[in-house]
């Protein structure tokens, strides 16, 4: 099962993001470097109603777009991994009743009971030892008052 792993779809998936991430960074830098640009023709030329300001204006909302595509896409494509990767880690549990299965993505894994030590209670009980050291705290405690 663990050899299934799809390498070519994997360093497509990563290249794209790569690519996404490059060409986001490039557009601002395009963006950044020609209206500097254009505010120092602005500057230099003497003045005047500074129509560098359209330029800035209606880039800029491409670049917005451009920004919100980029970090929404991220964030929406993260989630979507993290919910195969979920569904991936159930259906392995119901097929095959794997042990390292955690219904949670994050986080510590479940204790199974064979995990747990367990000793005999003073009454002769079989009980976790976590519920020993509890009853023992708060039978001292309560023999304390």
């Amino acid at each position: 099962m663990r050899g299934d792993i799809d390498y070519d779809a994997i360093h497509q998936r990563v290249e794209r993001r790569i690519k996404e991430r490059q060409e986001y960074f490039s557009h601002l830098a395009a963006y950044v470097g020609v209206n500097f640009g254009l505010w120092m023709i602005w500057l230099f030329s003497g003045g005047g109603a500074p129509w560098p300001l359209i330029v800035m204006f209606l880039w800029g909302i491409g670049l917005l777009v451009h920004t919100a595509n980029f970090v929404v896409g991220t964030a929406m494509e993260q989630r979507r991994d993290e919910l195969i990767e979920r569904e991936i880690r159930r259906e392995k549990m119901r097929l095959y009743g794997d042990p390292d299965y955690n219904d949670g993505y994050l986080g510590k894994p479940k204790r199974r009971p064979e995990d747990r030590d367990m000793q005999l209670s003073d009454d002769g009980e079989l009980v976790a030892t976590d519920e020993v050291e509890n009853s023992e705290r708060v039978t001292a405690r309560k023999g304390t008052r």
